[in-house]
Parts: structure tokens; sequence; C-alpha cells
């Protein structure tokens, strides 16, 4: 599986547009199949939005536009 950098979640409860890097999640490393990685990221967000308010991306190259209400972690 191609490993991505960063994963990009637009928040529209609350407004915001998040990203976050991937680079120390062991759970993505075991992730074998598509179907499984979609479950960890999914996993990931429930834990700090509600998914099913949010759409999601993930991506190789950070980002090279800020806004002031950009989150990064």
């Amino acid at each position: 599986m191609r490993k991505f950098k960063y994963l990009t979640v637009l928040d529209f409860t609350s407004g915001k547009v998040c990203v976050y890097s991937l680079s120390s999640w062991k759970r993505l490393e075991m992730a074998e199949s598509a179907r499984y990685f979609n479950d960890a990221i999914e996993d990931f967000i429930n834990r700090h939005h509600c998914v099913k308010d949010c759409e999601w991306m993930v991506h190789d190259k950070k980002p090279e536009l800020w806004g002031k209400d950009l989150s990064y972690e």
C-alpha cells in the first residue's frame, strides 16, 4: 500500500480544516488492504470529529497554503 504522510479533515460541524501527520501511526503500517486503511483512518477521525459530518483525504505533500483557522497537528 502506498505510504501517505498527511490526513486532511474538512469538518462541516466546526467549519475547520485539520491536517494530521500520519508518520507515527503504527496501525496504518499494519493495514494491508484499503478497507482496513479506511477503517483505521475513520476510527481516528471519530475520536476527534464526527466522521459522518466530515470529508477527508490522505496525501503525500504537506499543504502549502495555511489560513489562520487551519489546524495542523
